[in-house]
């Protein structure tokens, strides 16, 4: 607001000041009203995002219920996590099983001879690198027959590389072969020998016979031939440094062979990853103890939501002391209606039908004085044990389609994702808060243009006060003068 000034010279008043307090004594009322009212809309709005917050909470942990996984899932055990470790989906048997690991699977290496630097030439030609080539571990002849339902890798296309004068050299095929990415990975290595010996190493990146390796050299110079490698025909030019092997197990008993050291079919619904050599146990059974870490985490997010709620609505007659949500329709209706889903039963032919079936109750806390959630684990697990599928039934529900029925967790959490859309009930209050904001905004500016223009009618009014008392004064003072001029001439004259 502008401001206009006077300085009250004929009347010898401060009119800066006294306008100045006469403004603020009328603005004061009105701005301290609004201030209040923007002080109360800010702590609504803020207690309306904490509540919000804390159900968004709660829905996340509510979600955790509403997974089937939840409940059934199953707890794969090895006696020895060196030998193997394992998963299991909630389909797997429950069940112990021995486990014999005589052989874990492992990719080949060759190795090419020596050459005195990653620089020599090797030759020039084409390079193809196939898969599935068994050898049987014995680089030092031919190999053995292939066993039984040995297939080679259909699942990878050959390598062929244009070795010209560009990469003919050791280092040069080194990066093309790297370059393609078709699984098999080069690198040199320097063996310590006399004259150089630097060797290139070919490793297929996938271990099992049918990642094996065929090299074969063709056209050009002819100096690719020293890398060639089949050993169906005999050509043997690479030395097998590490050769190519299937995993090899038993399952109670049971001969089990994989390419890989990763076994998902070997006991139905269980992911094995072979570790080591040994034997061991594999126990499964049911996993509570994620269902039990579930409930929990949902008890205490729904007990957070109580504690929030009373914070912001509570009442202290003694000190008048009040939450800045305090008589709030909408915060009683979603208190209210979680209260009635969790409280109300389901259908169906679940084993439990209530929270108080699987061990949560309503109680009351003598320390918040408030009805809170409270979990008799002993209970849970109980119920876990009997029956796993009906406590999973009673939070995340059961059938589908025109046979679904909901569970207590599924019909939350439609309620709660209503709640916090951008629609619902808390992003409605919200707006309608940042709206009442607004025009607190609208009103301040309101005020700051009529107090600019009260100001300006008390200045004037100011103005004209002093021109008139400038006025008496100066008739006064000529007044004075005049009388007494006479008074000194009767003086005289007597």
């Amino acid at each position: 607001m502008a401001s206009i000034t006077s300085s009250g010279l004929r009347s010898n008043l401060d009119i800066n000041s006294i306008v100045s307090q006469l403004i603020s004594a009328e603005r004061t009322p009105t701005q301290n009203r609004l201030n209040r009212k923007e002080a109360t809309l800010q702590a609504q709005i803020s207690g309306f995002g904490t509540v919000k917050s804390a159900l968004s909470a709660l829905e996340r942990a509510n979600t955790v219920l509403t997974a089937t996984n939840t409940f059934m899932g199953i707890k794969a055990t090895p006696g020895n996590s060196n030998l193997l470790t394992a998963t299991a989906l909630s389909s797997a048997p429950i069940g112990s099983y021995n486990i014999e690991v005589s052989q874990r699977a492992q990719g080949q290496t060759l190795a090419s001879g020596t050459f005195s630097a990653v620089s020599s030439t090797v030759g020039t030609g084409t390079l193809t690198i196939e898969f599935g080539q068994y050898t049987g571990g014995d680089p030092q002849g031919l190999p053995p027959t292939p066993p039984t339902g040995f297939n080679p890798n259909a699942d990878k296309s050959s390598l062929t590389l244009t070795i010209d004068d560009s990469n003919k050299t050791l280092e040069g095929i080194r990066d093309a072969i790297n370059t393609a990415k078709k699984g098999v990975t080069a690198s040199i290595i320097n063996d310590g020998s006399t004259g150089g010996g630097y060797r290139l190493m070919l490793s297929s990146d996938d271990p099992g016979l049918k990642n094996s390796l065929k090299i074969t050299a063709g056209g050009g110079d002819g100096g690719l031939a020293s890398i060639a490698y089949d050993p169906t025909t005999g050509v043997n030019n690479l030395t097998e440094t590490v050769a190519a092997q299937d995993a090899q197990i038993k399952v109670n008993g049971l001969s089990i062979t994989s390419s890989s050291n990763t076994l998902s079919s070997a006991i139905a619904g269980v992911t094995l990853t072979l570790q080591d050599k040994g034997s061991t146990t594999l126990n499964l059974s049911r996993d509570t103890a994620a269902a039990t870490n579930a409930v929990e985490g949902f008890v205490k997010a729904y007990n957070s939501i109580l504690e929030t709620v009373n914070k912001l609505s509570f009442y202290n007659a003694e000190t008048g002391e009040k939450g800045a949500l305090l008589g709030d329709a909408a915060l009683r209706s979603i208190n209210a209606q979680m209260r009635r889903i969790l409280g109300d039963g389901v259908s169906g032919d679940s084993t439990f039908r209530t929270l108080s079936s699987v061990g949560v109750t309503l109680e009351r806390d003598n320390t918040t004085k408030l009805d809170i959630l409270k979990l008799d684990s002993s209970k849970l697990q109980q119920a876990l044990g009997t029956d796993a599928a009906g406590v999973s039934k009673l939070f995340a529900g059961s059938g589908s389609g025109d046979t679904r029925v909901e569970g207590l967790s599924s019909r939350l959490n439609t309620f709660l994702d209503a709640t916090l859309s951008r629609t619902g009930t808390l992003q409605g209050k919200t707006d309608s808060f940042n709206a009442r904001l607004k025009d607190i905004t609208g009103q301040r500016s309101a005020l700051d243009q009529r107090m600019a223009k009260v100001e300006a009618r008390y200045l004037a009014q100011f103005r004209a006060m002093d021109a008139i008392v400038g006025k008496m004064t100066s008739t006064g003072n000529y007044l004075t003068q005049q009388l007494a001029g006479l008074s000194a001439f009767y003086t005289n004259q007597s």
